[in-house]
């Protein structure tokens, strides 16, 4: 596990961070999302600014700055067709996350 938290504010490193969160082909052991979400206003229409992802495969953490990558942070799709709104959106893969009920912002 890596201790050093990765900044993802450009998409070449966006497709580093899909490909170790969602490997190909998909591991025999079951994928985990540690997922947080920093912003204003977060609801419905509230803004994402930071979003913390780690993964059970690997601990590394990754710090996605949607500030900079604005909605390519999540539309962005590398050559294996992943990008953060499938993953996020998929049912494939167990995503848990600490925010407090009272301002939950469901995923993308």
């Amino acid at each position: 596990m890596s201790s050093v938290p990765i900044l993802v504010d450009t998409l070449s490193l966006l497709g580093t961070c899909l490909a170790e969160i969602s490997p190909l082909p998909v591991p025999s052991q079951a994928i985990s999302l540690a997922v947080d979400i920093e912003g204003v206003k977060l609801c419905r229409y509230g803004r994402v600014s930071i979003m913390q992802i780690m993964s059970n495969l690997s601990g590394q953490v990754w710090l996605i700055d949607v500030t900079v990558l604005r909605r390519e942070a999540f539309d962005y799709t590398d050559p294996e067709g992943r990008s953060l709104r499938g993953i996020l959106d998929g049912k494939d893969i167990r995503k848990v996350s600490t925010r407090d009920a009272r301002t939950y912002v469901p995923f993308v």
